[in-house]
């Protein structure tokens, strides 16, 4: 069975990838099927990553960025293609949530979940097609959560918002990209 799900020779990046949450294991599991991982996360979470590393391989390098700031995720892609060759599979799960009432959040804080989850999610995958498309493969996997399609029982609009439009980028990309062998998923 592990001859199916091989990914020897792969490169994959893992943007949320501290320790202790869905990023960190992603990026082990896929370290697990053979592929080479670069593991991202904010510079000050730095110490959070180095413990992931530890469980991904020799070759994993780890890297600082800002989802929500486009120079910050360019750089991530041409970092790690400059390291590794090539970025074959992408999994983008950065993400912050905001449990508060529609009237103590402010547009602020409204506008953070929406820069990090949705656009971050929405640079991430932009910035990561032009390697895949010019090796003609990428595997790209986006984490939204069930209360894309309905409310949860925690007041968090903004999350809820960020995360149903993560659904919708997914589904968008996909049908962009998938002529080009590459293939967009998004987990909930």
């Amino acid at each position: 069975m592990s001859g199916l799900f091989s990914l020897e020779g792969r490169v994959a990046l893992v943007v949320g990838a501290a320790d202790g949450g869905l990023g960190g294991f992603a990026a082990r599991t896929l370290a697990d099927a053979g592929a080479t991982i670069a593991l991202a996360d904010l510079a000050e979470r730095v110490d959070d990553v180095a413990v992931t590393a530890q469980g991904c391989g020799a070759g994993t390098t780890s890297h600082a960025v800002d989802v929500s700031d486009a120079d910050s995720v360019q750089r991530l892609v041409d970092d790690v293609v400059a390291a590794h060759g090539r970025l074959d599979v992408l999994v983008a799960c950065a993400g912050v949530m905001l449990r508060r009432e529609i009237e103590a959040t402010s547009p602020q804080e409204w506008q953070r979940v929406l820069d990090v989850n949705l656009t971050g999610t929405w640079l991430l995958n932009r910035a990561a097609l032009a390697p895949m498309r010019a090796q003609g493969y990428g595997r790209i996997v986006n984490f939204s959560t069930v209360y894309a399609e309905r409310v949860g029982p925690i007041p968090e609009t903004a999350y809820y918002a960020a995360k149903a439009g993560i659904a919708n980028v997914t589904r968008g990309v996909a049908a962009e990209a998938g002529p080009d062998g590459i293939a967009v998923n998004c987990l909930a």
